[in-house]
């Protein structure tokens, strides 16, 4: 086998020849087959076939929770008010020579009914769409949803179905307490009590009152105590400004599920809430409080999410908070009322490249 540098003479030819030209171009060809390319440079003209195979690319549906859970805060909470009242799906689209290219339409469906978009989803780098599920109006019940895309080519894709199914939770009204039925005396309980003088009477109610003290005395005092499920965590707020090595935000979510603005958490403390004299951050939503959440930030630079008694609930990954805080992650899913944020964890001067 000849050795590569036998070929240099043959490179020293070409390159005495002159400069060697390389196009690129955008081909309008829209059927596979046989087609030729032509190129003049000059005087001179060439001409080459070749063979174009032409395919529609893939779009799948990422899996999202096969359940979502929506809860009220009261037992007449009405359903266009049960929180999450939007979920945000993710789509991707794999293109065949492995370039992104760009969509002529998107047709979403929810057990084959059009869902409304206000505009075309737009696609980043890496072929991936976000879509907004309204299920503000949306019971308890299975529903099954579908993408179908169409490329500038015209090709047509659809992805694999999804089955999602919607809970929805209100607290159980108490039951109430059936008035008691007066029992009539028999004949000798009236002869006997008619048959007692009433300074009689008052003792043995007396006497049926202290025992009856007594045993609830007795009963309190042996009652266990009632020991927490789950302790709070002990966190200690974080003193100075958070490090250089990553920057936390909070980046909104518009209806077209394209990212929004920024919120960059820079202090340890964030509050979130409509009233602007209470919070830092104000959102006007007719489902967020006066003071609705805050996030704070950890002496070991962690970041919690804290639910501070808002009406419509504050929700991590379409989970409703309780008492207790929960720790944020990279890219989790914060909703107060109809606004929804995503928590990021960026590198400093490159925001929304991680």
């Amino acid at each position: 086998m000849p050795e590569p540098e036998a070929a240099d003479p043959i490179y020293a030819i070409f390159q005495a020849q002159g400069r060697q030209a390389e196009l690129t171009y955008q081909s309008a060809l829209r059927q596979s087959g046989t087609h030729n390319v032509s190129v003049s440079l000059g005087n001179a003209r060439d001409t080459v076939p070749f063979e174009l195979t032409l395919t529609a690319p893939q779009v799948t549906i990422d899996a999202p929770p096969e359940t979502v859970r929506r809860a009220g805060s009261a037992v007449d909470t009405p359903l266009t008010l049960l929180q999450p009242a939007v979920l945000p799906l993710t789509v991707r689209v794999i293109w065949p020579d492995g370039r992104s290219g760009s969509l002529a339409e998107v047709d979403f469906r929810v057990d084959d009914v059009p869902q409304p978009l206000s505009a075309l989803p737009p696609l980043d780098n890496e072929g991936v769409m976000s879509l907004r599920w309204d299920i503000s109006n949306l019971d308890a019940g299975d529903y099954r949803l579908e993408v179908e895309i169409v490329d500038a080519l015209g090709f047509r894709a659809a992805a694999v179905p999804v089955d999602i199914t919607i809970e929805v939770a209100r607290p159980v009204p108490p039951t109430p307490t059936p008035a008691p039925t007066r029992v009539p005396l028999s004949n000798v309980a009236q002869q006997a009590a008619g048959g007692l003088p009433w300074p009689a009477l008052l003792a043995a109610v007396v006497i049926a009152g202290v025992i009856m003290v007594f045993a609830l005395w007795r009963r309190r005092r042996d009652k266990k105590p009632v020991v927490a499920d789950a302790p709070m965590p002990r966190i200690v707020p974080a003193a100075g400004p958070p490090p250089g090595d990553h920057v936390a935000v909070l980046e909104w979510q518009d209806d077209s599920g394209s990212p929004g603005d920024q919120i960059v958490l820079v202090a340890a403390d964030v509050t979130f809430g409509s009233d602007p004299d209470a919070v830092d951050v104000v959102i006007d939503d007719p489902g967020v409080s006066r003071l609705h959440a805050r996030v704070r930030r950890a002496a070991n630079n962690e970041f919690w999410l804290y639910d501070e008694g808002s009406i419509a609930g504050t929700f991590l990954n379409y989970e409703r908070l309780g008492l207790a805080p929960r720790l944020l992650q990279h890219n989790d899913v914060i909703q107060f009322g109809r606004v929804t944020l995503r928590f990021r964890l960026e590198l400093p001067g490159s925001p929304g490249d991680w």
